[in-house]
């Protein structure tokens, strides 16, 4: 039943603009002369299309890799606010547009502001490649300065790169002299310590025992030397006292005839204990010989008869000044055997504060060896961008003054402008059969099978009616005749 109602209202609908089909002409022709002036006085925009291709850089990364690694859609934001910046943005406009009179500030900034908002940057899904558009009303204009701009871009591209991979290269060198400085000032804190505990460290552990070694072996032999020297000068003394007591007048001995009997006796002493080629028997037997060289030059000649002397003997002098010696030399190895003790004590701790203050010394070198390789890759970086092997920006498709403006569209203009006009003078007729909807003609009462037709009378050909049709029918061409000349009238005028 709903679905007759609605048949009802549509034959209704449609008979109502049969009675009035000037508002459809009217609207067709209302509609087509507004499309036409419409597109005769708004200016045509062109668009002028450049694309540019992101082209991977020439050398293998695996030789050399690149320090700018940028994502794409950073990077054309970054260029094209470089791009359009006012200083570019003027000379684009002393190029291709005319200046404002007198530069006034005000006309040249809504005119930069212009240029910009017809700028547009739109990347590929691949992000391989990207289109720079331009709208303009001079589509020459437009092809010329999407190539420039396009020009401006890919000197952008590279200047920055260039830029970047040297900042970047600075940036390491900085790094690498921080680290390499602080790997020195611990070297220098490390060599001051080993240079201050020069005897203490580690290293010289062996050294150091190997001649506490020796000064007790040479204190052992120090020891039997002046025991033997002091027995010896017992002997001497008593057996001086004896003759002493026997003879007051016995002349004294010479004291380099009796260094030389002292110095064999030594020498015996040292093959009982060494074999001839140790040391201290080497150094004993130059010893003698230079003893036996003094007693030969410097011995007195013998006494005179009748001589008497009261003065000791020289070897009692000898031995006395050998003991001393001696003695001093216990006192010195001793001294010398506490100080190579002292250095083996004080070698843990040393070597342990040693180990304290290298922390972190392989750390330091690993890291300078770390950023003086990177070094060297972001100077080969540079020396790529700057020779523009690296990754950059390739116009594939350069732009060229378009035929065909996108706007306006004449098609959406007409669609837009015919639907307008449609709407206003059909519309008031729909909502009124819409909102009042009345049943005029038979067939329209035949969709309400609620209702019962049970006599149809014809209507009657009074000349009342005959006038009403025949004015109906007036206005129906009237208007649409004055609709028709207004659209004429356009096309004329407008040419």
């Amino acid at each position: 039943m709903k679905q007759n109602l609605h048949k009802a209202r549509i034959f209704e609908l449609i008979d109502s603009m049969a009675r009035s089909w000037w508002t459809v002409v009217a609207g067709l022709c209302l509609g087509l002369a507004a499309s036409y002036a419409v597109l005769h006085y708004t200016s045509p925009i062109y668009q002028s299309t450049t694309k540019i291709y992101v082209a991977p850089q020439k050398i293998p990364a695996g030789y050399i890799q690149s320090t700018v690694t940028d994502d794409i859609a950073v990077r054309l934001r970054s260029l094209q606010e470089e791009v359009l910046s006012r200083p570019y943005m003027l000379k684009l406009i002393e190029e291709h547009f005319a200046l404002p009179e007198e530069e006034e500030e005000e006309e040249l900034a809504l005119l930069i502001n212009n240029i910009r908002s017809r700028v547009e940057i739109v990347s590929s899904r691949t992000g391989r490649y990207f289109e720079l558009m331009y709208r303009d009303t001079d589509p020459v204009r437009a092809a010329n300065v999407v190539n420039t701009l396009a020009d401006h871009y890919i000197e952008e591209n590279a200047r920055f790169r260039v830029t970047r991979a040297g900042e970047t290269t600075e940036t390491l060198e900085l790094l690498a002299r921080e680290a390499l400085e602080k790997l020195q000032a611990k070297e220098r804190l490390i060599s001051e310590f080993k240079a201050h505990h020069l005897y203490t460290i580690a290293d010289q552990m062996p050294a150091n025992l190997e001649m506490l070694n020796s000064r007790r072996s040479a204190l052992d032999l120090n020891e039997t030397a002046l025991e033997t020297a002091r027995v010896r000068l017992r002997d001497v003394e008593a057996e001086y006292e004896r003759q002493k007591a026997l003879n007051p007048d016995l002349a004294p001995t010479d004291p380099y005839a009796a260094r030389v009997v002292e110095l064999e006796e030594q020498l015996a002493a040292l093959r009982i204990r060494y074999s001839s080629d140790h040391p201290d028997v080497q150094n004993k037997i130059r010893e003698l010989g230079s003893a036996r060289e003094d007693a030969a030059r410097l011995s007195p000649p013998p006494p005179e008869p009748g001589d008497t002397a009261d003065t000791v003997p020289a070897e009692i002098v000898s031995l006395r000044r050998q003991i001393a010696r001696l003695e001093t030399g216990q006192v010195k190895i001793e001294q010398e055997i506490k100080t190579y003790e002292w250095r083996i004590d004080e070698t843990p701790k040393v070597q342990q504060q040693l180990e304290d203050l290298t922390k972190g010394h392989d750390i330091l070198a690993a890291k300078y060896n770390e950023y003086q390789g990177k070094v060297e890759s972001a100077r080969g970086a540079l020396k790529m961008e700057e020779a523009q092997q690296g990754s950059r920006f390739e116009v594939i498709e350069k732009a060229v003054a378009p035929v065909l403006p996108i706007s306006p569209n004449p098609k959406r203009v007409l669609v837009t402008y015919l639907a307008a006009a449609l709407a206003l003078f059909v519309g008031p007729i729909l909502v009124k059969g819409l909102l009042k909807p009345l049943v005029v003609s038979e067939a329209g009462l035949a969709y309400h099978p609620e209702v019962t037709l049970l006599v149809s009378i014809p209507k009657l050909r009074t000349p009342k009616n005959i006038r009403q049709a025949r004015m109906r029918w007036v206005k129906n061409v009237s208007f649409s005749a004055v609709s028709a000349a207004v659209l004429t009238a356009t096309i004329v005028i407008l040419g």
